[in-house]
């Protein structure tokens, strides 16, 4: 993972939990190619359950080969999907920016850290250590565990109310191998709280 692409990526997502597009999103992992995306830097998907998700990243890795790092990845369930930011260093202040049609309630983000596609790939890539999450009334900085699985980050009882949320690297667990940070997946609890339009 040595080639690196900066850039933002707009994207369009999916539903419920930001997990389900499955096999009709490409992006990294054997055999799959790139024909989810309108350019390198940007992956569109059509309208979901509660309207329309946009997701941007402040960079993304340069494909190797038969993988892609974009952040369409993100919204894979499969191990082996991660958006692996691309800028120099460690990727602190590398973002991923998720907009939605209208203000949703949740109560928790679930994201598994790191690339998860291998235990080896898992240790040679960064995982992410400290994030920021921002929305447009709040902030919170959470400690992340340096484990394979999904973590949930949870917020006041009741569920956050909000049009958007960007999630931040504040600091790293530094691969031993690569410099590059990884996630390989988000996914909010948005079914608990809202109602099928």
């Amino acid at each position: 993972m040595l080639i690196k692409n900066v850039g933002v990526l707009v994207v369009i997502v999916c539903s419920v939990l930001l997990g389900v597009f499955g096999e009709t999103v490409y992006g990294q992992g054997p055999g799959r190619s790139e024909s989810g995306y309108l350019t390198p830097l940007k992956f569109q998907k059509g309208e979901a359950q509660f309207g329309n998700w946009k997701v941007s990243a402040s960079s993304r890795l340069a494909n190797q080969g038969k993988f892609g790092y974009g952040p369409g990845n993100v919204f894979l369930t499969r191990s082996e999907s991660a958006w692996v930011e691309g800028a120099s260093g460690d990727g602190i202040g590398q973002w991923l920016h998720f907009d939605l049609d209208y203000p949703q309630f949740f109560s928790k983000v679930i994201i598994r850290n790191g690339y998860q596609r291998t235990d080896k790939a898992f240790r040679e890539n960064g995982r992410v250590r400290e994030l920021r999450l921002t929305w447009p009334d709040g902030q919170k900085t959470v400690l992340l565990k340096d484990v394979k699985g999904a973590q949930s980050i949870l917020f006041k009882k009741g569920g956050l109310r909000t049009p958007w949320i960007r999630l931040e690297i504040v600091s790293v667990y530094q691969g031993s191998k690569y410099r590059d940070t990884a996630i390989s997946s988000v996914g909010f609890n948005i079914e608990d709280f809202n109602a099928v339009p």
